[in-house]
C-alpha cells in the first residue's frame, strides 16, 4: 500500500475492529476491508487513544492533540500547562473515558471538558502513560510512578529511575513493563524490586521503544534495531529478517 510505504510510528485497534496506523508520511485506517486515508499534514504520532463514543484521538511529538472525524484529523484544544513534549493518549480499561499524560497535564477529557490531576509542581523531565488494568491511568516518571483514578485520588510509589522511558504497560499480573532507550526492558511493582532485562540475559537490543502483552500473555518487544521478541517465561523468541520481517526496526504491535 503506497500511503504506508514510509516508517509505521504508531498501531491502533479500535473496538469498532478498525486499524489505525500512522507513519511518518500520513495516518491510514483499515476499516471493513479497504484503506482510507486520513487527511493530515505533518502530524508526528507518538500516541493513540479512544474516547468511550468511539472517537479516535491522536497524541503528537510535540505537544499536540487531534481527533479523528470523517477522513480527516481535528485539532482538540489544550489544557492550561501542556507543554511542547510527547502526548499520551490512553483509554481507560474500567470506564473508557479517554485520559491524556504530557509532561505539563496529566487528566481526562469529560463532557465538561478537560478535568485536571496532575502533575502538581514543575514538570519531569520525561515521562511515560499506560492504563491501569484496575481503571485510571499509570504515569512514570524516573524514579516515580504514580496511579491517577477517576475518583481523584493518587498513589504515589518508588520505581526504577532511568534516562531514556519509551513506553509503558501494565499486565494482567499487575507488574509494569518499561520499555527504556538504551536500558532494555524493566518489569516491576510499584515499590518493588526491579527484573531488568538487556542483552546481558536474553534481550535482542538494548533500545528497546515498547513492550506490549497479546491475549496469550506473551509480552512482544520492538527495538532500534534488533528486531521483534516475543517474551515468554523461560522462553526469548526472536524475529528478524530470517523470520520475514522487512526491517530490523519495530515500534508498534497491536
Amino acid at each position: 500500500l503506497r500511503r504506508l510505504a514510509q516508517i509505521i510510528t504508531c498501531l491502533r485497534a479500535d473496538q469498532a475492529g478498525r486499524l489505525w496506523v500512522a507513519t511518518d508520511s500520513g495516518i491510514a485506517v483499515l476499516d471493513h476491508g479497504q484503506w482510507r486515508r486520513i487527511a493530515s499534514t505533518n502530524v508526528q504520532v507518538r500516541s493513540m487513544g479512544e474516547a468511550a463514543d468511539g472517537t479516535i484521538y491522536f497524541g503528537t511529538l510535540f505537544g499536540e492533540l487531534f481527533k479523528g472525524v470523517g477522513d480527516t484529523l481535528q485539532r482538540v484544544a489544550l489544557p492550561a500547562r501542556f507543554t511542547a513534549s510527547g502526548v499520551f493518549c490512553c483509554t481507560d480499561l474500567k470506564d473508557g473515558q479517554l485520559w491524556v499524560a504530557n509532561r505539563g497535564f496529566v487528566g481526562r477529557l469529560t463532557a465538561s471538558g478537560w478535568q485536571r490531576f496532575g502533575p502538581t509542581n514543575a514538570g519531569p523531565p520525561s515521562l511515560v502513560a499506560a492504563p491501569a488494568r484496575h481503571g485510571g491511568l499509570w504515569v512514570y516518571t524516573p524514579g516515580q510512578v504514580s496511579l491517577y483514578r477517576p475518583d481523584g485520588s493518587q498513589g504515589i510509589a518508588p520505581a526504577p529511575g532511568v534516562a531514556g522511558p519509551r513506553w509503558l504497560t501494565e499486565d494482567r499480573n499487575g507488574f509494569l513493563w518499561l520499555a527504556t532507550m538504551p536500558g532494555g526492558v524493566i518489569r516491576f511493582k510499584p515499590g518493588g524490586e526491579p527484573l531488568r532485562i538487556t542483552t546481558t540475559n536474553g534481550l535482542s537490543h538494548d533500545a528497546a521503544l515498547f513492550v506490549f502483552e497479546d491475549a496469550e500473555a506473551s509480552l512482544w518487544v520492538g527495538s532500534t534495531s534488533g528486531g521483534l521478541q516475543r517474551l515468554r517465561p523461560r522462553q526469548f523468541q526472536n524475529i528478524g529478517f530470517d523470520e520475514g520481517l522487512p526491517d530490523q526496526i519495530v515500534r508498534s504491535v497491536t
